[in-house]
């Protein structure tokens, strides 16, 4: 099983950035990434996950 990511971005409250960069961890986050699943040698699919991170505060 190999992947092959072709994009990730990182958006928090500290800001915007390209992947190559470390993001300074500010919640509210976005993070989004594609990539190319390949399982013994075929291609299975183009995947695309969001994961949105924020704190929740309690009262």
């Amino acid at each position: 099983m190999e992947t092959e990511t072709s994009f990730l971005r990182i958006v928090s409250s500290g800001g915007e950035g390209p992947g190559d960069q470390t993001p300074s961890p500010k919640l509210p986050m976005l993070l989004e990434w594609h990539y190319t699943l390949r399982i013994a040698g075929e291609d299975a699919g183009l995947f695309v996950i969001r994961l949105h991170a924020e704190s929740i505060e309690n009262d």
